[in-house]
This record gives structure tokens, C-alpha cells and sequence, in this order.
């Protein structure tokens, strides 16, 4: 009787350790496939994986209900981590839908690229979605969608609708890292001041940007800043190999910022030079509900001289359009409404200035409103322009 019990706990023993090991992995991997933080992460496995199974076999008095019971709970959980891991891996592009029609290249620059190239141990991966009648003996305005990995996909829907509807064709080109789905596409952004973690709040910020950050302590951004890098990529690498690779026209040429991405698309508003014509990366700056306003303080007396060196005056039309989500902030709405205000003032030719209040608009609500109201005025189309009050 004595050893057939010993084999019960012996068996017992070995089975909740088991249940121990995979509970802890499928956590592990659950936690890391949707904050993108894997390595990092690793040695805490040692106290569940090792110690506690060890602990536990050493243990004499093992109960027979409550080891069964506590191995059944965890195997349950181990089966419902992988289930809603493989759910969201698998699951349907951002907003549930795809392009009715046109076609999607990817292209991945490899960590050693950007690394050896800009300093940015990072892959990234730029997604183009072309209409269906796509042809080389026509030019089509571009528009570069930043955080693609979340923005990509609407963006593409929203195009193909316009095609089919015979609105007008575009390009429409989304910057990312090739997270796997939208739900975690901006996985690895929670502490941003860590350096091995990757993303947007270390590639979107500048040196010279000094809010202070989400993190106790630290600067927006942390100390991996990537800003000068990162816009760089987007214009020596991104936009050339884009124009050569497609029949593009540089003269209409829109890069579509939300949140963060606003705040960068204000950068790439500060450094436009009329002076570079058609060589300029875009001419066309969507401006959605940006409330890092150093980048545009910082860097606009940049914009300031190079237009007064050009007679005040653009090379062809552009066009800077803000939107605010009204619900988020009044008091940035003011803020924001006087950069409008401030351009507008400075009575530059062919400079087209917008800025719209959606109302009720949060900040999510924003990210979808910019992207249709953007592609309408690519397209010569009715969008929401701008408040005067």
C-alpha cells in the first residue's frame, strides 16, 4: 500500500509540475506576443519553470483533490492563452475588412540595414496597396501612412473604395515594424526608456525633444532617441525606392500622421523646402490630433526661412491640414488652432492651411476621420476643412 500511494504522489507530483511549466510558458508567450517583449523577459522564467516544480516535487504532503483540480485550472488556462494568442495572430486586418480590390507589395529593410544604415536596431516593413488599374503611363499621388502596421490596412480599404467608385486612384504606402496584427501593433512601446524595447516612441522623437515622458523620471522618448534616424529612413530610403518603383507623381505627394505619427508629420511640415521642387519628399502634411507640439515649435523657424528665401512662396501648391479630436483636450484645441492661425498669418503663396474640429471626435475617433478626410483631398473631394472659432 505504501508504494502504490508513493507512486500516486510521485505521479501527482510530476503531473502539477508539468501543468507549472506550461502555465508559465504560454503566460511567458502570451505576455510577450502582445507587448513585444520577449528576451527581455526571460530570466524571470527561471522561478516558475525551475524552482517551483523543484519545490514542489520535494514537497511530502501533496493533496490528491487539490492537485488535480489546480493542474485541471492550469491546463485550461494554457489552452485558452494559446487559443486567443492564435486568434489574434490569425485574426482579420485592422477594422475587420480588406481592399475590395487593388493589390499589396511588402517590403521588409532588415535590422542589419537599418542598423548599419540609420542606427535603428529595428525591421521595418512599408506595405503598398496599388489600384486594380494601376499602369505605368499615369501618375498617382502617394500617400505614406504612418504607423502602418495599425493604419495600413484602413487606409488601403478607404483607396480601393474610391477606385471602384471611379473617385480617383492613389498609391497608398504604410510604414511599420510587420507586427503580425493590428491588435498589437504598437506592442513594445509600454516602457519606452529601455532601450532593447522597441517602437514608435523611440523612432518618432527627436534629441531636441525634451517633454517629459510616461515614464516617472524619464524624457519622452527615453534616452534611445531616433527621430533624425528614422525620418531619414523615411526619405533617403522609403521615398526613393517608392518612386522608383512606381509611376508616382512628386508633386502630390502626402505623408499622414495620428497622435505621435502627428507629431512627426509636423517635422516633415517644418523641414519642406520650396527650393528642392519636386525633389521635396511631400508636399501634402495630415496633421491628426498631435499634441507634441516641440517638434513644430522647435523646427519652425526652419520652414520660416526657407519660404521667405523662396519669395514667401511654395514651389506648386501644398497643402497642411490639421485635425483635432475636439473631446481629448479644449485646451490644446487652442494650442493647435494657433498654429493654423500662426501659418495663416504668414500669408505664404500657394500654401493651402486647414484645420477641423470634428465634434465629439476622440482620439481614436480621429485616426479614421483623418485617413478618409485625407484621401478626399487627394482627390479633389468634399472633406472637413477647418473651424474659424
Amino acid at each position: 500500500m505504501k508504494t502504490k500511494r508513493l507512486d500516486q504522489t510521485i505521479i501527482l507530483k510530476i503531473i502539477v509540475s508539468i501543468a507549472i511549466v506550461f502555465f508559465s510558458i504560454a503566460a511567458y508567450v502570451s505576455f510577450g506576443f502582445f507587448f513585444d517583449v520577449f528576451v527581455e523577459v526571460i530570466p524571470l522564467l527561471f522561478i516558475p519553470v525551475v524552482l517551483l516544480p523543484l519545490l514542489w516535487l520535494f514537497c511530502k504532503n501533496v493533496n490528491k483533490t487539490a492537485s488535480i483540480v489546480t493542474s485541471a485550472i492550469m491546463i485550461v488556462l494554457v489552452v485558452a492563452a494559446a487559443a486567443g494568442v492564435g486568434v489574434v495572430a490569425t485574426g482579420k486586418p485592422a477594422f475587420g475588412i480588406k481592399p475590395i480590390c487593388g493589390s499589396v507589395e511588402t517590403y521588409k529593410y532588415s535590422c542589419d540595414f537599418m542598423s548599419e544604415n540609420y542606427d535603428i536596431n529595428q525591421q521595418t516593413v512599408v506595405k503598398v496597396w496599388t489600384p486594380e488599374n494601376y499602369s505605368t503611363s499615369k501618375k498617382y499621388p502617394v500617400l505614406y501612412v504612418l504607423d502602418g502596421d495599425n493604419l495600413f490596412d484602413y487606409a488601403a480599404v478607404k483607396a480601393a473604395e474610391h477606385c471602384k467608385n471611379n473617385d480617383g486612384d492613389m498609391i497608398v504606402v504604410g510604414i511599420g515594424y510587420g507586427y503580425w496584427n493590428a491588435s498589437f501593433a504598437r506592442g513594445g512601446i509600454v516602457y519606452q526608456d529601455t532601450e532593447h524595447l522597441r517602437g514608435r516612441w523611440r523612432d518618432f522623437c527627436f534629441a531636441d525633444d525634451t517633454q517629459q515622458g510616461y515614464m516617472p523620471g524619464t524624457i519622452f522618448g527615453g534616452e534611445s532617441k531616433r527621430g533624425k534616424e528614422y525620418t531619414d529612413f523615411i526619405v533617403k530610403t522609403v521615398v526613393n525606392d517608392i518612386r522608383a518603383k512606381y509611376s508616382v507623381d512628386n508633386d502630390n505627394s502626402t505623408i499622414f500622421g495620428h497622435s505621435l505619427g502627428g507629431g512627426l508629420a509636423a517635422y516633415f511640415l517644418t523641414q519642406y523646402d520650396p527650393a528642392l521642387e519636386e525633389d521635396n519628399p511631400f508636399t501634402n502634411f495630415v496633421i491628426v490630433d498631435n499634441g507634441y507640439l516641440d517638434y513644430y515649435n522647435n523646427h519652425y523657424s526652419d520652414l520660416k526661412d526657407k519660404m521667405s528665401a523662396n519669395g514667401n512662396s511654395a514651389h506648386k501648391n501644398i497643402t497642411i491640414y490639421r485635425i483635432w479630436g475636439g473631446a481629448v483636450n479644449p485646451q490644446s484645441d487652442f494650442e493647435q488652432y494657433d498654429l493654423y492661425m500662426t501659418i495663416k498669418g504668414e500669408n505664404w503663396q500657394k500654401v493651402n492651411n486647414y484645420f477641423w474640429i470634428p465634434e465629439g471626435a476622440n482620439h481614436s475617433d480621429t485616426e479614421t476621420i483623418g485617413i478618409t478626410n485625407a484621401q478626399n483631398m487627394i482627390l479633389r473631394l468634399d472633406f472637413g476643412k477647418h473651424n474659424e472659432t
